[in-house]
């Protein structure tokens, strides 16, 4: 005697009761849930919203091509009607005045005013009086940074050597200065050019007075000019400062004109 069969004894797994589903699901038709599992969800995709591009990813962009009706055009200002150049117009009165540089180091060296012509060598004679003498003064200067001038030499010998010793103090003490050969050669083919700077500067005294002789050597010979046993000698005198000049009209006539 067998016992009762169940209710769903003897049922074919295929005709099942379907199993509920969860709210919103949808049974695909080609699969079938097993009765005891449970229904898992699916995971909805979504669209991811795209980020800004970066600047270093920007610059590698190719850039946006112009249309040829924004291509650029030159003109030039003549075509348009106007002046290539453009003049103004100034003052003379409005022009700056620069000042004179301060005194650094005490009052200016005085000026120096030679006792003898200050170009010998522009007297007749003088290639001669340079044959005789083997060296002569040529020319002096006197410049704010001292006293400057040339000699002339015979040409006796490749290797030579001319300097200018000179005194402030009537000769108590004294120095020396060398002079250096200037091309190119004068013209009379015998004689050489040699020039020098006496740097007096601060030691030179307002009412002081400078002498001075040249020494020339060559060929194991010496040789002197001191303008005949009197020296040169020269003179200093204060400088007299520039006076500032009247005030000029502003309202001047006088036009400067700048291109």
């Amino acid at each position: 005697m067998h016992p009762p069969a169940s209710p769903g004894a003897g049922r074919d797994l295929d005709s099942a009761e379907a199993i509920p589903l969860a709210p919103g699901e949808r049974q695909s038709p080609r699969t079938r849930r097993s009765p005891g599992c449970r229904a898992s969800r699916r995971p909805t995709q979504r669209r991811r919203a795209k980020s800004l591009p970066t600047p270093g990813d920007r610059s590698l962009r190719p850039a946006l091509q112009q249309s040829p009706s924004r291509r650029k055009t030159v003109r030039f200002a003549d075509s348009l009607g106007l002046e290539l150049t453009s003049v103004h117009l100034f003052c003379e009165a409005d022009l700056p005045r620069v000042p004179l540089p301060p005194v650094l180091f005490g009052p200016p060296p005085p000026l120096l005013e030679p006792l003898f012509p200050p170009q010998p060598g522009a007297s007749p004679g003088f290639a001669e009086r340079v044959r005789q003498h083997k060296v002569r003064l040529e020319w002096v200067r006197a410049e704010p940074a001292g006293l400057r001038g040339a000699v002339r030499v015979l040409n006796l010998a490749y290797e030579k050597v001319v300097s200018v010793r000179y005194t402030l103090n009537g000769w108590a003490s004294c120095a020396e200065a060398a002079a250096t050969y200037q091309p190119p050669a004068p013209a009379d083919g015998i004689s050489d050019r040699f020039a020098f700077l006496l740097p007096l500067g601060a030691a030179a005294a307002a009412e002081t007075t400078l002498e001075f002789a040249v020494r020339y050597r060559v060929a194991g010979a010496e040789y002197w000019d001191n303008n005949e046993g009197k020296n040169y000698r020269l003179r200093g005198r204060q400088r007299v400062p520039l006076a500032a000049g009247p005030p000029q009209d502003p309202d001047s006539s006088a036009w400067i004109h700048f291109i």
